[in-house]
């Protein structure tokens, strides 16, 4: 009740979706010492509220290791999810814009019968939606899977801006009951002393909660199809752990980071895991063809793999204002930090 009390008080009740959908200015969080000129989340508010959700988070997992009886194993792994989910899903995005972006995409599909891998935004300067999204000129690096549920959630939202965004947070909302399904499940066979606080750890995580439900990140969508490959490996299915990363790799591209270490547990496994692997992998390989076939106009259907100039947000556009700020040029702070920003994503591959 805490956890989701908090959730309310910070992010979801001051920003109920009907008020604050349709507005212009986007609704940021704000540095600590900036006086807000609108309706916005100060800094100081949300350091605290991050502070307390932490305190809250990390007391109630301490108290569930002492949990007994599946009622109450129930209430804290089912209950409390939905709890928070209820509380979630009617608040506006604070912490991104991304969720009209991918309401926008669907649109492109829905509406216009036009490829999202080749237009834009941009493209459709009088579309209702245009106003609300941030990034008008960038093709999104997400795959053909996600372009298809985008498409679906705009059908289904309609005009209403509030009901399209509802709509677009379903998948989310979906994948984050899902993968708590799977987290526990797969701990109750592997790890069974650990499966109920192990399942907490996840599903009660602030940020899980946040950027799943609040914000409307399609991360969630990709991990859930990953759990699932994890899940066939551990009991012997190969072909289908291929199939299942690809499935991941088809919504976001991130999830292709699970493949090798698919191979590498089939190569350790020996013998007739080797080949299942290797046709798992054909059979991945065809999916990915059939999946791009609708869309495909050549190699510029790709363009959206290639984010490496887009730095909002990011650690690296950290890395980049204090080279700037240290006297580089910004072509040459850009690429120190990209540098930075891949070397460390592939030590932590590796």
């Amino acid at each position: 009740l805490a956890l989701a009390g908090l959730l309310w008080a910070a992010f979801s009740g001051p920003f109920p979706l009907d008020e604050f959908c349709t507005r212009r200015r986007p609704t940021w969080i704000l540095g600590l010492f900036d006086t807000p000129r609108y309706t916005a989340v100060t800094g100081p508010v949300f350091l605290a509220s991050l502070l307390a959700l932490s305190g809250v988070y990390l007391g109630g997992l301490w108290l569930a290791r002492r949990v007994e009886g599946r009622t109450v194993t129930l209430a804290l792994m089912v209950g409390v999810p939905l709890v928070c989910v209820g509380v979630l899903l009617p608040g506006y995005p604070v912490l991104s814009n991304d969720i009209f972006k991918y309401v926008f995409d669907g649109r492109i599909v829905a509406v216009y019968n036009e490829n999202p891998f080749m237009k834009v935004p941009a493209d459709f300067p009088d579309d209702r939606f245009y106003d609300l999204v941030y990034w008008k000129a960038v093709v999104n690096a997400h795959g053909p899977i996600w372009r298809v549920l985008e498409a679906a959630s705009a059908r289904l939202g309609g005009e209403r801006c509030s009901s399209a965004i509802l709509a677009m947070k379903l998948w989310p909302t979906l994948a984050y009951l899902a993968t708590t399904g799977c987290v526990y499940l797969l701990l109750r066979a592997t790890c069974p002393e650990r499966a109920l606080t192990g399942t907490l750890a996840y599903a009660w995580c602030p940020l899980v909660l946040l950027e799943t439900i609040q914000n409307g990140h399609n991360d969630v969508v990709a991990a859930l199809p990953v759990l699932l490959a994890v899940w066939a490996a551990r009991s012997g299915g190969w072909r289908l752990a291929m199939v299942l990363v690809v499935v991941g790799f088809l919504v976001k591209p991130l999830a292709a980071v699970a493949g090798p270490l698919v191979l590498v547990a089939a190569w350790r496994a020996g013998g007739r895991a080797r080949l299942e692997v290797v046709v798992g992998g054909a059979l991945a390989a065809l999916l990915v063809v059939l999946a791009y076939a609708p869309f495909y106009r050549g190699l510029e259907t790709f363009q959206g793999l290639e984010r490496g100039s887009i730095f909002s947000g990011s650690p690296a556009e950290l890395v980049t204002i204090l080279l700037q700020g240290a006297g580089w040029p910004l072509d040459q702070a850009m690429a120190v930090a990209r540098t930075l920003a891949t070397g460390s994503f592939l030590a932590l591959a590796a």
